[in-house]
């Protein structure tokens, strides 16, 4: 024979069942904010690390070409003052040093003009990463090959520097673990979107593997670009494999405020 209940009993469950929903719900939203306002902070975090970062570069690259770069140019200057005639026996000595100093000088150059995120908004990312890909084949330990993107790539003031600095770190990446031999970027702007490839014929590597270790194991390289790229709405795709090279995509969805852009930046030279 069935129990039954008084009245009251069924309204104490029900409301208890009302209560312990409402409960569950109020503890997966408290949850859900916690999070987005821990990703947020996470975002903020990183957006003004990266602000300084840039601002850092900044400094460096203005104090390399004000102060190393000269000193180097006044000891180049120096050496080619020397009294010294071709029959002396430290002349070719001589020679060289300059050749060396003037090697140095030049190197000096490059690091300063990659430094410089100014720089890079005045010539444009395509031409900035060029010339980065050029500094690699000037090593002899790298072919390298640019498509340029037919349409000037148009981007706001951030996120041109912030895709520029992952652009550094694939390149950065590819000569310290690659083993490449011919590494190649190729651009894309339809008037809206932006499409960037690199590929390099190096020794490849297990993509899932890789992210499954530490960071401590893996370093910060991946995660970094992943969260520059997420930070700025675009899309990062790696593909590799042990022994067949590795390919990065990326993707940036059109960026609407981009006025900043037009700045000039008469003070960087080239």
């Amino acid at each position: 024979m069935q129990t039954k209940y008084p009245e009251e009993v069924y309204v104490l469950i029900a409301i208890s069942s009302v209560v312990a929903l409402l409960l569950i719900g109020f503890i997966v939203t408290l949850v859900v904010f916690y999070r987005r306002k821990q990703y947020i902070h996470e975002q903020e975090l990183l957006k003004t690390q990266l602000e300084i970062q840039e601002q850092v570069f900044k400094d460096v690259s203005q104090e390399i070409h004000d102060n190393i770069g000269q000193v180097l140019s006044v000891i180049k200057l120096t050496l080619a003052s020397a009294p010294l005639k071709k029959e002396d026996p430290a002349y070719e000595y001589l020679q060289d040093s300059k050749m060396m100093v003037s090697g140095v000088i030049e190197d000096i150059s490059d690091l300063s003009k990659s430094l410089h995120p100014d720089r890079v908004l005045k010539i444009g990312i395509a031409e900035a990463v060029e010339f980065e890909l050029n500094k690699l084949q000037k090593t002899g330990q790298f072919r390298t090959s640019m498509k340029a993107p037919e349409k000037h790539i148009v981007l706001s003031t951030k996120n041109e520097i912030f895709l520029f600095r992952i652009l550094q770190e694939i390149l950065n990446n590819i000569v310290k673990h690659s083993d490449a031999d011919h590494i190649s970027v190729e651009m894309d702007f339809d008037g809206e979107n932006t499409s960037i490839e690199v590929k390099d014929d190096g020794k490849g590597f297990d993509v899932e593997k890789t992210l499954q270790k530490s960071t401590m194991e893996r370093g910060i390289g991946l995660s970094s670009m992943k969260n520059r790229m997420k930070m700025i709405g675009g899309v990062f795709d790696i593909k590799s494999a042990p022994g067949f090279g590795t390919t990065i995509q990326i993707y940036l969805k059109g960026d609407r405020n981009t006025t900043d852009t037009k700045t000039t930046y008469p003070d960087v030279e080239d």
